[in-house]
């Protein structure tokens, strides 16, 4: 696993910010000093971290724009950098990211309008004309999908990218650049929405949930995830679910049974908080999922597992289970939004 923290475009490109950013409070070697303290903490507990800060600074201070001005996403340049810096830590660059700067220009002819929610939104507020996010003919995405159908000739990707369209909307073509620039095959998987405020697990839980992962793992896994999307927003529950789909954790199968609304599973009483279900539709897409135990005295508590619109929904869904009785569970009840496969499954995985 890589993970990468996106800068802030304030943290990318602190010598473009307005007066007005200091008047307000902001401080630039105080924001640095914090986005180099998590990579600290990262690295400190064994996770492989890129400084994503560091790889565009370069890039900024070089005269190119990291970051679109009326846009989110990553810039050509931006993207250049990120590929050069991923490909400099995976063993397959030249150590051009860490040794010059990154240039990225395009000749007027041979550049084409990004469609930009963002830039739609602030031209509505302005008389004059919006510049327009660019991109060079040149970047024209190749490499497939992640949830693309994968058959024998092509086989399972050396490295996994997912994230955010920040960097990773497949027309900016960061998979494309790495591979390139690596020599590795790469897939990549994001989830849309311009700024991601709300999820920041939406593409990484898809690709950890789907036959694609379970059956061919790749040897890299890269998620890439904009800083300001705290991981801790919802507690330890996301981070959980993904740790129990990407282990070996879930291997005790509980037995279901059809009830008039979904089906049951009898729990045993050693089922401890530490563990997780895992809940396999036996085919059928799942959106939301509804969980409701049963204690020994008849109490009932409900959980509910629920992907982000845009999310590639998959068949399995993952579900911590700290937070009900200290005795456990007796009994769990499934009800899905839509009908089951011919084989839904449910296996207990302990001590995530």
């Amino acid at each position: 696993l890589i993970y990468v923290p996106l800068p802030t475009k304030a943290l990318a490109m602190p010598g473009r910010l307005p007066p007005e950013a200091a008047e307000l409070g902001y401080d630039p070697e105080v924001a640095a000093s914090v986005y180099d303290g998590l990579l600290a903490q990262l690295r400190g507990a064994g996770i492989e971290t890129l400084d994503a800060r560091q790889a565009l600074r370069r890039v900024d201070t070089a005269g190119t724009v990291p970051v679109y001005r009326t846009d989110p996403r990553l810039a050509p340049g931006g993207v250049e950098a990120l590929s050069l810096a991923l490909a400099d830590l995976l063993g397959g660059g030249s150590g051009e990211a860490r040794a010059v700067a990154v240039r990225a220009d395009r000749a007027a002819d041979g550049e084409r309008p990004l469609a930009s929610p963002m830039r739609t939104k602030l031209q509505t507020h302005c008389l004059s004309q919006v510049p327009m996010p660019l991109l060079g003919q040149g970047d024209q995405p190749v490499s497939r999908s992640l949830h693309a159908a994968r058959s024998d000739a092509q086989p399972a990707p050396q490295v996994a990218l997912v994230g955010s369209e920040i960097a990773v909307d497949p027309a900016l073509g960061l998979a494309d650049r790495l591979a390139a620039r690596s020599g590795l095959s790469v897939a990549a998987s994001m989830v849309a929405g311009e700024d991601r405020r709300a999820d920041a697990f939406g593409a990484i839980s898809s690709y950890l949930s789907s036959p694609d992962f379970e059956n061919a793992r790749p040897e890299v896994l890269i998620w890439v995830n904009p800083v300001w999307l705290n991981l801790s927003r919802y507690g330890s529950r996301p981070l959980r679910e993904l740790i129990a789909l990407a282990g070996p954790h879930c291997t005790r199968p509980i037995a279901l049974s059809e009830t008039a609304n979904g089906v049951r599973g009898v729990l045993g009483g050693d089922v401890g908080a530490q563990a997780a279900l895992r809940l396999d539709s036996g085919g059928t897409a799942l959106r939301r999922v509804e969980f409701h135990f049963t204690a020994a005295d008849g109490e009932i508590r409900r959980r509910i597992v629920d992907r982000h619109p845009e999310q590639h929904p998959t068949s399995r869904m993952v579900l911590p289970l700290a937070g009900l009785w200290p005795e456990g569970a007796t009994s769990v009840e499934i009800l899905a939004d839509t009908p089951w496969g011919a084989r839904p499954s449910l296996t207990l995985c302990e001590e995530i």
